[in-house]
């Protein structure tokens, strides 16, 4: 997709250039050469500045990591839980003593995504589910596609339910029976700037999708009644002690967060 705006920008510079020449030399007549160069100037113009906006930072980072032969991309949802102003959090499971959001990683359909944007088996967790849209990206000039491909939506989960049940309820943080209805609202996309991570040695690419749990009545009272405080499974914590990265001062104690929880904000 965006090679072929390159193109249509270069085809258009050269029709440009031809018809220019055909003014100057009154080749054609000059009231039709004029109104075909104003067609062209708001269709340039056009292509130009939706590439610049769409895909400016996404081209500067891969021209960034020219020199590192793979990118480690990283896909996710975030389930927004909120009780009573507070939001829940629960125990990393791959991260020691780390609190974060009901979430993971996005799980694609279709196996010919992996040939068709060079995806490889994830270098930083390799005990990951092969479906799980946290892979190695080994030709970086298919990133651009990558991200036309997943922002289509088409082939890959486009809710959290799997995670909420096994994050939420298989954890018995919820009761099954009573949150057996679970409704999500999607609220925003989160995409962080492409870093470097010294830990993998290899520029990192993310993408956040958020959600909102919506709970019934009956839900919210049973959460409002029996989530309080914060166990080895799930802590508590207010839009503030979050931003202030896990410092609850009533408490004068701090809990350690993962980098993505701050995106549910």
């Amino acid at each position: 997709m965006l090679l072929n705006k390159i193109y249509i920008l270069i085809s258009l510079g050269g029709l440009n250039i031809v018809t220019v020449g055909a003014y100057k030399y009154n080749l054609f007549d000059k009231d039709l050469i004029l109104v075909f160069l104003s067609i062209f100037a708001s269709v340039f113009f056009t292509l130009l500045i939706e590439l610049l906006v769409n895909h400016v930072t996404i081209l500067w980072n891969i021209i960034r990591s020219v020199f590192h032969r793979k990118i480690r991309i990283s896909f996710a949802q975030l389930i927004r839980v909120e009780i009573e102003d507070k939001y829940l959090l629960v125990l990393n499971s791959r991260i020691k003593n780390t609190f974060q959001p009901p979430g993971g990683a996005i799980q694609y359909y279709d196996n010919k995504i992996l040939t068709e944007y060079s995806l490889s088996e994830d270098e930083g967790y390799r005990n990951s589910p092969k479906e799980d849209l946290r892979k190695t990206l080994t030709v970086p000039r298919k990133l651009c596609s990558l991200y036309d491909w997943f922002f289509s939506r088409k082939d890959r989960e486009i809710s959290p339910e799997r995670e909420f049940r096994e994050e939420l309820l298989k954890t018995n943080i919820l009761p099954s029976k009573e949150f057996d209805q679970i409704r999500l609202s999607y609220s925003k996309t989160v995409t962080p700037k492409i870093k470097y991570s010294d830990q993998f040695d290899k520029y990192e690419c993310f993408i956040f999708e958020i959600f909102d749990f919506i709970p019934t009545d009956s839900q919210r009272s049973w959460m409002t009644e029996n989530i309080k405080g914060s166990n080895n499974d799930y802590i508590l914590l207010s839009k503030e002690e979050i931003s202030r990265g896990g410092y609850v001062a009533s408490k004068n104690e701090s809990y350690q967060l993962g980098t993505q929880t701050k995106y549910i904000l």
